[in-house]
C-alpha cells in the first residue's frame, strides 16, 4: 500500500512559532542524504529518487515513485552496510528495490538498461536536522516531522523549512484532521515539491520547475469508474496534480505569468469536475467559493501582462503612441499571497482527502473499461449539453454582448477540459479529432476576449492619459472583426463527429 503525507511549508514568519509547537516532545535526528542520478536523468524525468541516508549510526537506501493521488507515493527503504571509509564508497543498488512498485517504476524509467549496471552519479545533497513525535488523531496514527537544513547542489545552497504529516495507521481522516489544525493555526502553504525534485532543479542551475501542463496521469482509474462519484474521485486526482505544481511554485516565488496561467487552468479543470459531477460529493460543497475567488484573482492580475505581451506590440505596429499603463490594484496583489490564503489551502486539503478513497481502493480491475451503463449515459449528457450550447451561441456569436460571449468562452472551456477528462473511456483517435477542432475556436475566442479586457484596461487609462484613447478606437474598430473569426471557428464544430455517440 503506498504511503500517504502531506507536506507543508513554514511560511518566514512563522518559523518560531512552528518549531516551538512541533519540539515538544519530539526526537531529535540529524540525517545526512545524498541522491543520485543516471547522467541522463532518466529517474528524475519519471518522478523516481534514490537516495542514501545516514540516519543516526545507520545508512539507508530509499528509493521513490508517485502514487495514483497527489499525496501518495510509493516508497522502499533497504538498510546498508557503510563501508569502512564511509560513505565515500557506499553506493545505490537499485535492483534492491526488485519485487515492489518502486522497483517496477524504476525498471520502466530505465528502459533497456539493466538496474545492476545503472551507472550513477551523484548529483546533490541534503543535511537536516528532523523533529519527530507521533499523535493519535480520530483513531489515526500520524507521525509529524519538522525539517530544518539545506539542500547542496555544488556551490548552490537552498534552504529547507517544512513540516511533514505522515500517515502510520489508520484511516486518512486523522491526517487531514490534524493538517487542517495547523494550517488554520500557523498560515502553512501545501508544498508539492519534494526535496528530491527541489534538489534535481537546483542542481541545474534552475530556480524551479517549468509550468505543469493538464494530463491524465491515471488513465486506466479514469477508463475502469464505474459511477460518477468513482469518477469524480479519479478527476480530481488528475487535475489537482497540476493545481498543487503549479501552486508550490507560485507559493515559493515563482510568480511568473507562465506558471500563474497553468495553475488558472487547473483550478478550471478542477472546477469543472465539481461543476459537472459533484452533486454526488456534499463534502466538496463550501471548495467552489474559495478556488473560484483565487482564480479570479489570479487573472486580473495576469490581464495586464497578456495586454503588455500581445496587445502592445500590435498597438506599436499600428503607430499608435506610447502610453504607459497604470498599475491596478489587482497587479498589486501577489499571487503568492493569493495562494498561502488558508481558505485556499483547506479547500485544496479537502479535495485531496476526497480524492484519496480513488487511491485506496482495491486495484482488481484496474486497466479494465467499466462496463457501459449509466455512467456513460451521464457523460453523454453532460458533453451533449455543452456541446449544443457552444454550437448554438455560435451561430450568433458576433450579436452577443460581451458578457455572453465571454458565457460562450467558458462553456468551450468546460467542453474540452470534459472531454480531456473522459478521453481515457473513447476510442483516442475520435477523441483527438474531436479535441482538434475544438482548439481553433479556444484560440479565436481567447483572443477575441483579450482584445475585450484590453480595451477596458485602455478606456481605464484614458481617464488621466488622453492618448489611450488611440488604443481604444484601434482596438474597438477590431472587435468585431475578431468576433467574426470566433463565429467561423466555433461552426467548425458544428460538423465535427462527436466521439461519446
Amino acid at each position: 500500500m503506498p504511503e500517504i503525507e502531506l507536506k507543508f511549508s513554514v511560511p518566514s514568519g512563522r518559523l518560531a512559532s512552528v518549531a516551538a509547537e512541533a519540539r515538544r516532545a519530539s526526537r531529535s535526528l540529524l540525517m545526512s542524504a545524498i541522491y543520485f542520478d543516471t547522467r541522463d536523468r532518466r529517474l528524475s524525468e519519471a518522478g523516481i529518487s534514490v537516495r542514501l541516508r545516514r540516519e543516526g549510526g545507520r545508512w539507508v537506501q530509499t528509493a521513490k515513485a508517485p502514487g495514483r493521488a497527489p499525496a501518495d507515493r510509493h516508497e522502499h527503504n533497504v538498510p546498508r552496510r557503510s563501508t569502512p571509509t564511509g560513505s565515500t564508497k557506499l553506493r545505490p543498488e537499485l535492483a534492491l528495490h526488485d519485487g515492489t512498485p518502486v522497483g517496477a517504476a524504476i525498471r520502466r524509467a530505465l528502459g533497456r538498461t539493466d538496474p545492476q549496471r545503472a551507472e550513477l552519479d551523484e548529483v546533490f545533497r541534503t543535511e537536516v536536522r528532523r523533529h519527530r513525535r507521533t499523535e493519535q488523531v480520530a483513531g489515526t496514527e500520524v507521525e509529524l516531522a519538522l525539517d530544518a537544513g539545506e539542500i547542496v547542489a555544488g556551490d548552490r545552497r537552498q534552504a529547507i523549512n517544512e513540516i511533514e504529516f505522515e500517515l502510520k495507521a489508520g484511516p486518512p481522516v486523522g491526517l487531514f484532521t490534524l493538517a487542517r489544525r495547523w494550517v488554520k493555526r500557523h498560515g502553512l502553504w501545501l508544498d508539492g515539491r519534494s526535496k528530491a525534485e527541489r534538489g534535481d532543479w537546483l542542481s541545474r542551475g534552475e530556480a524551479g520547475a517549468p509550468p505543469r501542463k493538464a494530463g491524465n496521469d491515471d488513465p486506466h482509474a479514469i477508463e475502469a469508474a464505474s459511477g460518477e462519484t468513482d469518477l469524480l474521485r479519479s478527476l480530481i486526482n488528475a487535475a489537482l496534480r497540476q493545481v498543487i505544481a503549479n501552486a508550490s511554485e507560485v507559493a515559493c516565488g515563482r510568480e511568473t505569468p507562465d506558471h500563474v496561467h497553468q495553475l488558472r487552468v487547473g483550478l478550471r479543470r478542477l472546477r469543472t469536475a465539481l461543476r459537472t459531477f459533484g452533486d454526488g460529493a456534499p463534502a466538496l460543497a463550501d471548495c467552489e467559493k474559495p478556488l473560484a475567488e483565487v482564480f479570479r484573482a489570479l487573472g486580473a492580475w495576469r490581464d495586464p501582462a497578456v495586454t503588455r505581451e500581445s496587445i502592445i506590440p500590435r498597438l506599436q505596429d499600428a503607430g499608435a503612441p506610447s502610453v504607459d499603463l497604470p498599475v491596478s490594484r489587482e497587479e498589486q496583489v501577489s499571487p503568492a499571497k493569493l495562494v498561502h490564503g488558508t481558505a485556499f489551502q483547506l479547500a485544496i486539503l479537502s479535495m485531496m482527502e476526497f480524492g484519496m478513497a480513488a487511491s485506496q481502493a482495491s486495484g482488481a480491475g484496474a486497466g479494465t473499461r467499466a462496463q457501459e451503463g449509466p455512467l456513460d449515459a451521464a457523460i453523454a449528457a453532460r458533453l451533449t449539453k455543452l456541446h449544443k450550447q457552444v454550437r448554438r451561441d455560435g451561430r450568433r456569436f458576433e450579436k452577443l454582448p460581451e458578457e455572453k460571449q465571454h458565457r460562450v468562452r467558458k462553456r468551450l472551456k468546460r467542453l474540452r477540459y470534459l472531454a480531456e477528462f473522459v478521453a481515457p473511456r473513447y476510442k483516442h483517435r475520435a477523441v483527438k479529432r474531436y479535441l482538434a477542432a475544438l482548439e481553433p475556436a479556444q484560440d479565436a475566442l481567447g483572443a477575441h476576449n483579450d482584445a475585450v479586457v484590453a480595451v477596458e484596461g485602455f478606456r481605464a487609462a484614458a481617464r488621466t492619459e488622453p492618448l489611450a484613447w488611440f488604443a481604444v478606437g484601434w482596438l474597438t474598430a477590431r472587435l468585431d472583426e475578431s468576433a467574426a473569426r470566433s463565429r467561423r471557428a466555433l461552426k467548425a464544430i458544428e460538423g465535427d463527429k462527436r466521439f461519446w455517440r
